[in-house]
């Protein structure tokens, strides 16, 4: 039961990520998805620290609740607080387009002869 619902949790960080990524202007997506992943990283580190002394006081099994608590708090605020909107990104260029300037850069194309 308990990998049924890790997997049932395992999509949130990418769908997160995704929704970020297509709902923040192109100007802030940097700083929006650098907070993510600085979010990520921190509950990374800060998780078992935090997990460990409350097992220590209060036992293992109050560390599960009280660890299923906080992801029952999360997931009600992602259901009931985010609300995406669709930012209108500006026309992106193709592949073609993107290997056509590339070609025509002659810096580029001396420095990949050379290297």
């Amino acid at each position: 039961m308990a990998r049924m619902l890790e997997g049932l949790l395992a999509g949130f960080v990418p769908s997160a990520i995704a929704l970020v990524a297509t709902n923040t202007p192109e100007e802030h997506a940097g700083y929006a998805l650098g907070i993510m992943a600085t979010s990520g990283a921190t509950g990374g580190i800060v998780g078992p620290l935090v997990g460990g002394v409350v097992s220590h006081l209060w036992g293992n099994r109050e560390a599960f609740l009280f660890s299923a608590l906080l992801v029952l708090i999360a997931a009600l605020i992602a259901t009931f607080f985010v609300r995406e909107v669709h930012v209108r990104l500006k026309k992106r260029s193709s592949v073609r387009e993107d290997l056509r300037v590339a070609r025509m850069n002659r810096p580029f194309r001396k420095k990949s002869i050379e290297g």
